[in-house]
């Protein structure tokens, strides 16, 4: 278990900042792909609606442990 100090530490941290930057840029060509290619093949457009949900729960991750 990390504590909420050490957890802001890390959501603050350059790295952390940068690997935001990748997933959300992920995101918007997932996005893409999705406006250009939607109902061509819908397990690949649910696919992709997967993975856009998954990178979106990362970047909105919160603390979740008991405040310290």
């Amino acid at each position: 278990m990390i504590t909420k100090a050490e957890f802001i530490d890390w959501k603050n941290s350059q790295v952390t900042k940068e690997v935001f930057i990748k997933l959300q840029e992920r995101v918007e060509f997932l996005k893409d792909k999705l406006v250009a290619h939607a109902g061509q093949d819908s397990i690949d457009d649910a696919a992709t609606r997967g993975y856009i949900n998954a990178y979106n729960d990362l970047l909105l991750t919160e603390y979740e442990g008991e405040e310290a």
